[in-house]
């Protein structure tokens, strides 16, 4: 085990700039340091919207941000809204949550993030964030946002 002091990290984590401050097109892979946002609001009945974001190449990342959200209404034990970055393959899907938020009337979230993440270069695999609003019956309002930097530093 290496045991690297906070006082090096700083200097060793050396993201490529961030050029552009427009978001990724939905489902295209990003192979650079980038910005997503994405912010969700019903009111009423809904199916629920599944927001699909970039898909992550393989390195290191740093994700950092924040997940926020809002609701009140039904309480409903089984819907629930998330941020997550998705790791899909011939298998299925394995999901690692950035922020999560269940039904309860009334519940407020702020959910801070800041991951280190070393992704593998495995073939069929692929890395996507995404951004996901539960169902929505008459009487429900919420408000769900994700808002991220992706640092690649290698």
């Amino acid at each position: 085990m290496i045991a690297v002091p906070p006082s090096i990290q700083s200097i060793v984590e050396l993201p490529s700039q961030i050029k552009r401050l427009d978001f990724p097109a939905t489902d295209t892979e990003i192979t650079d340091s980038f910005v997503w946002q994405d912010t969700q609001a019903i009111a009423g009945i809904s199916g629920g919207v599944t927001v699909q974001g970039p898909r992550l190449v393989a390195g290191l990342w740093r994700l950092k941000g924040h997940y926020r959200a809002q609701f009140t209404g039904t309480t409903s034990v089984v819907n629930a809204s998330f941020a997550r970055l998705q790791q899909q393959n011939a298998a299925g899907s394995v999901n690692f949550f950035l922020g999560r938020i269940f039904h309860f009337n009334p519940t407020s979230l702020v959910q801070l993030f800041d991951y280190l993440l070393s992704i593998s270069n495995v073939e069929g695999n692929t890395y996507s964030l995404d951004h996901v609003v539960g169902a929505e019956v008459a009487g429900d309002n919420l408000v769900s946002e994700v808002s991220l930097m992706a640092s690649r530093i290698i």
